[in-house]
């Protein structure tokens, strides 16, 4: 049978703390005695009330034990709100003397507790069991009072008004300025609720509470850390963390002591870094790499949000280190959801070396960052294996839900295998971005390349990132100032009839861009670059009926699957970015040409799809770019693009040419549907034979796009084809106009220039001021198609 134990609890609660960067006094509010009162929300433990003509109650709440000389006590459970006493029952009686203890589980034995060093955090007070309370009763009769062992420091952070560093907090600290112990074990007194301290180690010398938090200028965000009670003789540190690793110190230099029981209320700071926080790992090694490895993997570190490892040093791998560290896995358990959330600062130095066969780290967690790190040309990734589960390979992140920031790859990157029956994300620095976060100041001068003649999955292939996933409302995320001069190219496939049935997105900077219908967050990418590297799609010849399968090929983007930016206040932009000096070529053959299911290639973006015209393209440009493309559509800068706005985006001294068949090909784009294009400029003077090339039966060529649907707006641009040709073979009926080849639906032209030559064996039409009016559009049978202000215009720039 069991025994029922009843107490009645009192404490002291309530007090002010005013110190920052100014020395202040302390003071401290004497306040009565209250009473704990029982439960208040299933999901909490005891915690403080609001503040109550100066005191905080404390409440106690289903779930909370103690211990009676170190017997555990059953959880309480079913408690009314503001019940005046609680009833705590004992499976097996303790004896008495009563030792009660709250929380249970920081008893150690008939004398010790320990405190932990890292404290959970609670939003506006402090957290389930981290302020500890104790009582002694000698015969168990009648009420038993419990106090508090320590007292509670509330720090309120701001972010700085001016300048602002708008990083995340990630943890603040409180250490004595003499070395008093604040965690660790403790021996008790539980007559006198007083704690002395039993350990000399230095990481018992510190508390901390680990939280991301993010910091407003307004209103101030807020730490509750539990410290013993009892005098600082010199004061003590609060040392707040971000999540760039920046520190700030804000200090209490004279002695004060801490009442327990009272809660101590800093006055607010804005955070303004003093300086680097110290590294809780130092990388010395590539065994210090491994072990470090291990260790997170066997969730040592717990994920803290502010652990923070750097290298200390240059670190080279030989091959037995390699075997070890694949052996990891890479850092973070994707399966598992356990991801790294914590700051690896590469700090300038580099990883060379390592012939991996998974990326430095599997998984990055929303709250994790990666920066300042080169990964050296010494390195390779390489899976070398039939792929049968879903692949995230690349040189540092696979799978990344936080930031990489200033990185540098020069190891290439690539996957070899016979056959795949799972997806694979291959990307220069990172295989897949994830709902948040971001890729920032990173440049990748390797290539990557995906080798596989067969296979039923998709395959994403980047310079930079494979994939950028975006599927949960609310997600944003940037990926900004990064350049590709890699190339990238997906190989060969096989010729056997509906031997591959694999979507396949490749592009210079980022091979897809996917998000989910009804999403209604933001993606911005500005200032990415592709230059010199080729960006090649699979490789397969005209043998056999192949599979309807999509095929997406950019010069910095491969495919935009931007319509489910649904939600109110969606968007996608794209601003300041170009691609120059080099070929974007697509060789895959295929018996489609819908655009599901067909061939895209563009010099800029091979496909692209808004909704609403949510997503827009500022101040591009694609320059020295020769897009080649078999069957499906064609374009300078976009092959295919649906319900966006493009504004000066340029496309210059370049061609737009078919290796085989190609239906829809322009200058711009091969089909504009529901798209505006404004103030933006076309060059199709590269190649010396024709500068624009559509070839077979029923296609359709344009010096701005080969055929637009829907509503289009196309002004103030101007188009300039060198050789504009058209090989129909025996049956030469295509369709060829400077603005567009063809319109169906209703498309206006305003104020633009156009001008160049037309031809199939031999040139037959150049234009000039006098001819130019009767060829700005080829055919617009099915719908309507309206031009004023055209003028005659001769390439020159």
């Amino acid at each position: 049978m069991k025994t029922k134990s009843i107490l009645v609890i009192a404490l002291g609660a309530a007090a002010l703390f005013a110190s920052c960067e100014k020395e202040q006094e302390v003071l401290v509010q004497d306040s009565p005695k209250t009473i704990i009162t029982v439960g208040l929300s299933d999901a909490t433990k005891t915690y403080m009330g609001a503040l109550d003509a100066g005191v905080h109650k404390v409440y106690w709440s289903n779930g909370d034990q103690i211990a009676v000389n170190g017997i555990a006590s059953d959880a309480l459970d079913g408690l009314a709100d503001n019940t005046a006493t609680a009833e705590f029952a004992f499976a097996t009686p303790p004896a008495t003397p009563f030792n009660i203890l709250y929380p249970a589980g920081i008893y150690s034995d008939a004398t010790h507790v320990t405190l932990p060093a890292i404290q959970t955090y609670k939003a506006g007070n402090f957290a389930d069991g981290m302020n500890p309370m104790a009582g002694y009763s000698a015969t168990g009769d009648g009420s038993i009072t419990l106090n508090h062992l320590c007292a509670i420091v509330k720090v309120n952070v701001l972010r700085a008004a001016i300048s602002p560093d708008t990083d995340n907090l990630v943890s603040a600290k409180f250490k004595g300025r003499n070395s008093e112990q604040v965690s660790g074990s403790f021996s008790i007194n539980y007559g006198s609720a007083t704690l002395t301290g039993a350990s000399a180690a230095a990481a018992d010398k510190e508390v901390k509470v680990i939280k991301v938090l993010t910091t407003s200028p307004s209103s101030a965000v807020s730490y509750h850390i539990v410290v013993p009670a009892g005098t600082y003789a010199n004061g003590f540190d609060i040392m707040v963390q971000d999540a760039a690793g920046d520190m700030q110190t804000v200090s209490k230099t004279s002695s004060v002591t801490l009442v327990a029981g009272k809660l101590y209320n800093m006055t607010e700071f804005e955070f303004v870094p003093t300086g680097d926080a110290p590294a809780t790992i130092e990388i010395a090694s590539a065994e210090d790499l491994i072990n470090f490895a291990n260790a997170y993997n066997a969730k040592t570190y717990n994920g803290q949000d502010d652990l923070l490892v750097r290298l200390s040093n240059d670190i080279t791998f030989n091959a037995a280190q390699s075997a070890e560290y694949n052996a990891t896995g890479g850092i973070g358990l994707v399966g598992e959801g356990f991801y790294f959330n914590g700051l690896f600062d590469g700090n300038g130095y580099s990883i060379d070396g390592l012939s991996g066969t998974c990326p430095i780290f599997a998984g990055v967690g929303k709250n994790g960052r990666i920066k300042n790190l080169t990964i050296g040309s010494g390195s390779s990734f390489t899976y070398s294996e039939d792929v049968t589960k879903t692949l995230y390979l690349s040189s540092i992140v696979g799978y990344n839900r936080g930031w990489l920031i200033d990185c540098e790859n020069y190891a290439p990157v690539s996957c070899t295998s016979a056959t795949y029956s799972a997806d694979v994300y291959l990307g220069g620095m990172v295989g897949i971005q994830v709902r948040l976060g971001g890729i920032s100041g990173c440049h990748n001068y390797a290539d990557v390349t995906f080798t596989s003649l067969d296979g039923t999955t998709a395959v994403y292939m980047g310079g930079i990132l494979a994939m950028l996933d975006i599927h949960n409302s609310g997600d944003n995320a940037t990926v900004n100032h990064c350049t590709n001069e890699g190339n990238i190219d997906r190989g060969a496939m096989s010729n056997t009839d509906n031997a591959s049935k694999s979507p396949t997105h490749v592009g210079g900077v980022i091979g897809c861009i996917y998000t989910v219908y009804g999403t209604s967050g933001t993606i911005s990418l500005t200032d990415l670059h592709h230059t010199t590297g080729n960006v090649y799609g699979p490789d397969m010849a005209n043998t056999g009926q192949q599979a309807k399968i999509p095929v997406v090929v950019g010069g910095l983007i491969g495919g935009i699957h931007g319509d489910g930016l649904a939600g109110a206040g969606a968007n996608m932009s794209v601003t300041g970015s170009t691609v120059t000096n080099c070929t974007v070529r697509n060789n895959h053959w295929n018996n489609s040409t819908s655009y599901g299911e067909g061939i895209h290639a563009g010099g800029f973006v091979g496909l692209v799809r808004g909704k609403s015209k949510n997503i827009s393209f500022s101040n591009c440009e694609v320059n020295n770019v020769n897009v080649g493309n078999i069957r499906g559509y064609g374009g300078g800068f976009a092959g295919y693009a649906r319900e966006v706005v493009f504004d000066e985006c340029d496309v210059l001294a370049s061609s737009v040419v078919a290796t085989a068949q190609l239906f829809y090909g322009g200058g711009f784009a091969g089909v504009a549907y529901n798209a505006n294009v404004t103030n933006s400029d076309v060059t199709l003077t590269k190649n010396n034979k024709y500068s624009l090339r559509t070839r077979g039966s029923n296609y359709y060529s344009g010096g701005i796009a080969g055929w637009t649907q829907g509503d289009c707006t196309i002004s103030d641009c101007r188009a300039y084809v060198k050789l504009m040709y058209q090989d129909g073979g025996t049956s030469n009926t295509g369709v060829r106009g400077w603005i567009a080849g063809m319109c169906a639906g209703t498309t206006t032209i305003k104020d633009c220039g156009l001008g160049g030559t037309y031809g199939s064996s031999t040139p037959t039409i150049t234009l000039d001021g006098d001819n130019f009016d009767e060829y700005i559009y080829g055919s617009s049978s099915t719908a309507t198609m309206t031009c004023t202000g055209c003028y005659y215009w001769d390439g020159t720039i």
